[in-house]
């Protein structure tokens, strides 16, 4: 069997797929072909991370890491907005003082996942 197209994308993870989505939203009229070894997409770590928009707060506040985080999480909200995907923000509660450690673990019991 012969295929022909103008864009082959090798990999159907997250990055592959998106790719092939902004590929379509600038050349709609081109073919465009994603494979990947696996039987179906996301398969690997696209399929199997945690799920959560990480803060950044771990990192130094002026790096480059910290900006990236806190950009491509308002912009990952932004997009689920405007797609009208369900978004559990149930924020982060992070405990450095033992003695307020109680009081977190009460606020992480109200976030169900």
């Amino acid at each position: 069997m012969e295929y022909k197209a103008d864009y082959l994308i090798i990999g159907a993870g997250i990055i592959g797929l998106a790719i092939a989505r902004e590929f379509r939203n600038r050349f709609p009229g081109a073919e465009i072909i994603v494979i990947d070894k696996e039987p179906d997409v996301a398969y690997h770590s696209s399929g199997r991370n945690s799920g959560v928009l990480h803060a950044g707060f771990y990192y130094s506040a002026d790096s480059l890491k910290a900006k990236f985080t806190r950009d491509g999480n308002r912009a990952m909200k932004e997009y689920c907005r405007e797609k009208n995907l369900k978004l559990n923000e149930c924020q982060k509660v992070e405990c450095r003082n033992s003695k307020i450690k109680s009081k977190c673990k009460m606020q992480k019991a109200k976030c169900k996942m």
